[in-house]
């Protein structure tokens, strides 16, 4: 490629030297040589085979057009990717809808805007606050069940403590058998049920959802299910563990319950 190189500057030198046009300069000469399409140009300066010259152009052609599909096929990946996400939220929206809002509550759909760093799967912002009439202690809940409740209040932001957090509790009922208990977090993507006789008919499997006492959560939102019991330490109290309903890391859209106007 270099001895090429030189071959074609030494050739092009020639040529020019021998082609003055009275009252053009060398620089003059040499940028209407550059015109030349390079195929051409080998073959002006060189004498080459008109069949290898119609090679060259037709090599040079291929790599531009190779060059115009690459940058297509960029631009049409990208696009996709672009439609699957605004398909993913569609879907995501789609699954909102079927939210049954209790009775005497309204709803007011949030997004997800942000992730507590230092506690990542603890709290999370949602962009309604203070402005949207939010206020502290509203249930966090999506179609699947509970996500949590708002504990802070800005004037444009919430900030929702997740319900599989140590702090945070639910009054529930076991839907099959009645028994009532406490859900409590752990902080390990796990709730415990608390307060639960040993005798008490809990088994695998049973769903768990709001009791509606102690005036936080309505009724009836799915809270978790049973997945292993046992004894407590004292063998007085059953040892229950819970999965979460949500799966509340992966929340992009909640809505957080208001009572309904005149019903505070």
């Amino acid at each position: 490629m270099l001895l090429l190189l030189l071959l074609v500057g030494s050739a092009l030198m020639l040529r020019l030297s021998r082609r003055r046009v009275p009252g053009t300069s060398t620089a003059e000469r040499g940028a209407q040589a550059l015109w030349i399409p390079a195929g051409n140009l080998i073959h002006e300066l060189l004498g080459l085979p008109e069949d290898l010259v119609r090679n060259l152009n037709e090599i040079s052609r291929a790599r531009q057009e190779n060059e115009r599909l690459l940058t297509e096929v960029s631009d049409l990946r990208r696009e996709l990717s672009a439609q699957r996400l605004v398909e993913a939220d569609n879907l995501r929206l789609r699954e909102l809808l079927k939210l049954k809002i209790p009775r005497q509550s309204s709803a007011r759909l949030g997004e997800v805007v942000s992730h507590d760093p230092s506690t990542w799967y603890a709290t999370f912002l949602v962009n309604l606050g203070k402005d949207d009439g939010i206020e502290t202690g509203s249930p966090v809940v999506t179609p699947q069940g509970v996500v949590g409740r708002v504990i802070e209040v800005f004037p444009g932001r919430s900030r929702v403590l997740l319900e599989e957090e140590p702090s945070s509790s639910v009054a529930v009922v076991d839907v099959r058998s009645r028994v009532r208990g406490i859900a409590v977090g752990t902080g390990k993507h796990r709730l415990k049920l608390r307060y639960v006789a040993a005798a008490s008919d809990v088994e695998s499997g049973d769903l768990l959802v709001t009791s509606g006492m102690g005036g936080v959560f309505p009724r009836g939102l799915p809270v978790g299910t049973v997945v292993k019991k046992g004894l407590s330490e004292n063998g007085l109290n059953l040892d229950v563990d819970v999965a979460p309903a949500v799966d509340s890391g992966s929340s992009d859209f909640v809505y957080i319950l208001q009572p309904q106007e005149g019903l505070h």
